[in-house]
């Protein structure tokens, strides 16, 4: 058993054993181990924390925009 070789292919989630000959021994898809599953989500957290970023940066530019159209009305401040 010293020439199997494992290799992960974390796209389709699965295990492939293989000879150094280069010979499948065999297939398994397996499911996420809990760093894997942390990575995901640390992923999607990723994802959400630009959108929100890009949204903030979107207002930013807004507030810029609409500045020079504020009208002070006597009492206002």
């Amino acid at each position: 058993m010293e020439d199997k070789f494992i290799h992960y292919d974390s796209d389709k989630k699965r295990q492939l054993f293989i000879r150094l000959s280069g010979e499948l021994i065999h297939n398994d898809y397996i499911k996420l181990t809990e760093a894997e599953s942390l990575r995901e989500k640390y992923r999607g957290f990723h994802r959400a924390r630009k959108h929100l970023n890009s949204i903030l940066e979107g207002l930013d530019n807004l507030e810029k925009l609409l500045k020079p159209l504020e009208v002070e009305y006597p009492g206002s401040r």
